[in-house]
């Protein structure tokens, strides 16, 4: 009897495992995108918490002594605030959050930079350009000059 040909001692054949093919483009967050938008939104918290605080500041000299008028009262200069300035702040604030929700899963893995970083660097600095704007403008309490006769 020909083992080759037994039913109850097939041949046995080797199979090879091969390496299981992955998927094109696997996902990953970055986290340069996520510290930029978090800058973003600092940026914007802290101009509007800015806007909030006193409008009138005393007047000081080049010693930093206050200014004071005949009567005794300390001059104030008026703080302009650029409120408008202040509130455009939120829309990069919005954007960068809204662009990282829709670019980036946190459940993949991480690593530091993907395509959508120049897109949050590009919101970062119109942040720090609507900041520029929005600094704080003194307006000096105009001086009684006394003329000389």
């Amino acid at each position: 009897m020909n083992p080759a040909n037994d039913v109850t001692n097939p041949p046995v054949e080797n199979i090879t495992d091969e390496p299981t093919p992955l998927a094109e483009g696997i996902g990953a967050w970055a986290l340069v995108n996520l510290i930029l938008a978090i800058l973003t939104v600092l940026g914007s918290l802290l101009l509007l918490i800015g806007f909030f605080g006193k409008k009138e500041e005393e007047a000081l000299d080049e010693d930093g002594n206050a200014i004071v008028d005949d009567e005794g009262n300390s001059l104030m200069n008026q703080i302009h605030k650029r409120g408008g300035w202040r509130l455009a702040s939120l829309l990069p604030a919005i954007a960068a959050v809204i662009a990282f929700v829709l670019t980036e899963n946190m459940r993949n893995p991480m690593i530091l930079v993907d395509r959508w970083t120049l897109l949050m660097v590009i919101i970062a600095v119109v942040q720090i350009v609507v900041a520029f704007l929005s600094r704080k403008k003194k307006e000096e309490p105009e001086e009684e000059t006394a003329a000389v006769v």
